[in-house]
């Protein structure tokens, strides 16, 4: 199985991100998260502004042959609402 690389900013903040991970079985060293077949690593960045509205920014970087398929259950449950 390839090894798949995500490397994105996603509009939540961090601590969603990393309960999202806790609650998903990752065990935690400082920002790194291992889910067995894939790592993930958390970077806290400043929100965005846009205007007067500022956004919550957090940078997730997934890597491991297991990437693609956590990328997508992560997506989901981001996406879908369940943040």
């Amino acid at each position: 199985m390839s090894e798949y690389t995500y490397d994105e900013i996603w509009g939540y903040e961090y601590e969603r991100v990393r309960e999202y991970l806790l609650s998903q079985g990752a065990t935690a060293d400082e920002d790194t998260y291992d889910l067995g077949a894939c790592t993930v690593m958390l970077e806290s960045l400043p929100d965005r502004q846009a205007g007067r509205l500022f956004f919550a920014q957090t940078r997730v970087c997934i890597k491991g042959s297991g990437a693609e398929n956590f990328h997508h259950r992560f997506k989901l449950h981001f996406l879908s609402g369940g943040a």
